[in-house]
């Protein structure tokens, strides 16, 4: 006859189990919330393994990153981001070599880009020359002797012209028409066409539309070209570090175009100042930057003068008329070496000779051959 068990084993049995279940719970609860951080430790040293062994990233402190990703953030933090086969060509010849020759723009070749500017020939152009080229209405209607109501008609057309040359044949005549009326019937004195409702600033007032700017010779070309430009540079450029630094510089010492004269000397500004220092020292920037003519007209520098050195400059230009009126003699007399210039009474002559004497004769009155003693 077998013999129960007694309760006092039964109780230990349950309580065994019942620990054995609340400790594999604990393992599977510990197990889920570990597993993430262990699968991303791992996928951690698999990319920092991927690239200490990466030709294209050997050398650089590359953490979290796969050589895609590395080479990919480069492309988009120093440049306007990655082109067609730049991502395969970084990676042929290496990301820090890559990176050296973005910091030393001048070893690389930009002749294609050189190519692609030649068409905005406002670029190349001095202040001076842009003034000439592209003048303001009322100056551009008196050099044609005409009203400057008849040269804004003649804008006009000629803007009809190439708008014509570029319309589709959905385009609507009737609304092509209103819309050059428009640009021109607002037209400031600077020769600035009025900007629609639905057109961005910096557009210069001909939006969206596609224009052979060649056939305008009005000032907003200037602009237009340049931002042109801006575009072209960022996208074919391949000194890409440089012309980032290019568009941040110039947009921390900012001048404002459509501010008088600035929309002729904003090309000389960014030629001349902008661009041969900006990787270079920033004192050097700073200086020209502050002296370059379009910053100076933009904080209207060009009116402020010291109020001491203002006297101080009328007082030597009253001292250099005084000792030139002593040195000619002046009017009344007092000429060289304490002798009258002209006869007491007797009006000065036009040529500054006595009447009736001979400028050649050393001896005469007035004569300019006459030698010290």
């Amino acid at each position: 006859m077998k013999r129960k068990p007694s309760c006092k084993i039964e109780s230990l049995c349950r309580q065994k189990n019942t620990v054995n279940g609340l400790s594999a719970m604990f393992l599977l609860a510990a197990f889920t919330f570990a597993a993430p951080y262990l699968s991303a430790g791992r996928d951690k040293k698999d990319k920092n393994k991927s690239a200490e062994s990466s030709k294209a990233t050997k050398g650089l402190p590359i953490q979290d990153l796969t050589e895609d990703e590395a080479i990919l953030q480069a492309l988009n933090r120093l440049g306007f981001g990655p082109r067609p086969g730049d991502l395969q060509r970084v990676k042929e010849m290496g990301l820090q070599k890559w990176i050296d020759q973005q910091l030393r723009p001048d070893s690389l070749n930009d002749s294609a880009l050189e190519a692609r500017l030649d068409r905005f020939p406002t670029l190349k152009m001095s202040s001076s020359k842009l003034v000439d080229e592209f003048p303001q209405p009322q100056v551009a209607a008196r050099r044609e002797g005409i009203s400057i109501e008849e040269y804004r008609k003649e804008q006009e057309g000629r803007m009809q012209g190439v708008m014509q040359a570029n319309r589709t044949e959905a385009d609507d005549q009737g609304a092509m028409n209103d819309q050059i009326q428009a640009k021109f019937e607002k037209m400031d004195t600077d020769a600035n066409p009025a900007k629609g409702n639905d057109q961005g600033k910096g557009e210069g007032g001909f939006g969206n539309q596609m224009f052979n700017y060649a056939e305008i010779h009005t000032p907003q070309r200037i602009v237009a070209e340049l931002s042109m430009a801006k575009v072209t540079r960022a996208v074919y450029s391949e000194r890409q570090l440089d012309e980032e630094m290019v568009d941040f510089w110039y947009n921390h010492f900012n001048v404002f175009a459509a501010k008088g004269a600035d929309r002729w000397l904003i090309t000389s500004y960014e030629r001349d100042a902008i661009r041969p220092h900006a990787m270079g020292k920033f004192r050097d920037l700073l200086e020209a930057t502050a002296k370059s003519p379009a910053m100076l007209f933009f904080l209207d520098n060009w009116l402020s003068a010291d109020p001491a050195g203002w006297a101080k400059m009328q007082q030597e230009q009253r001292q250099r008329r005084e000792m030139r009126q002593q040195r000619m003699g002046g009017v009344f007399g007092g000429g060289p070496f304490g002798r009258p210039r002209f006869p007491q009474g007797q009006p000065a002559p036009a040529n500054g000779n006595p009447p009736n004497s001979n400028p050649n004769d050393p001896n005469a009155q007035g004569s300019s051959n006459r030698s010290a003693v």
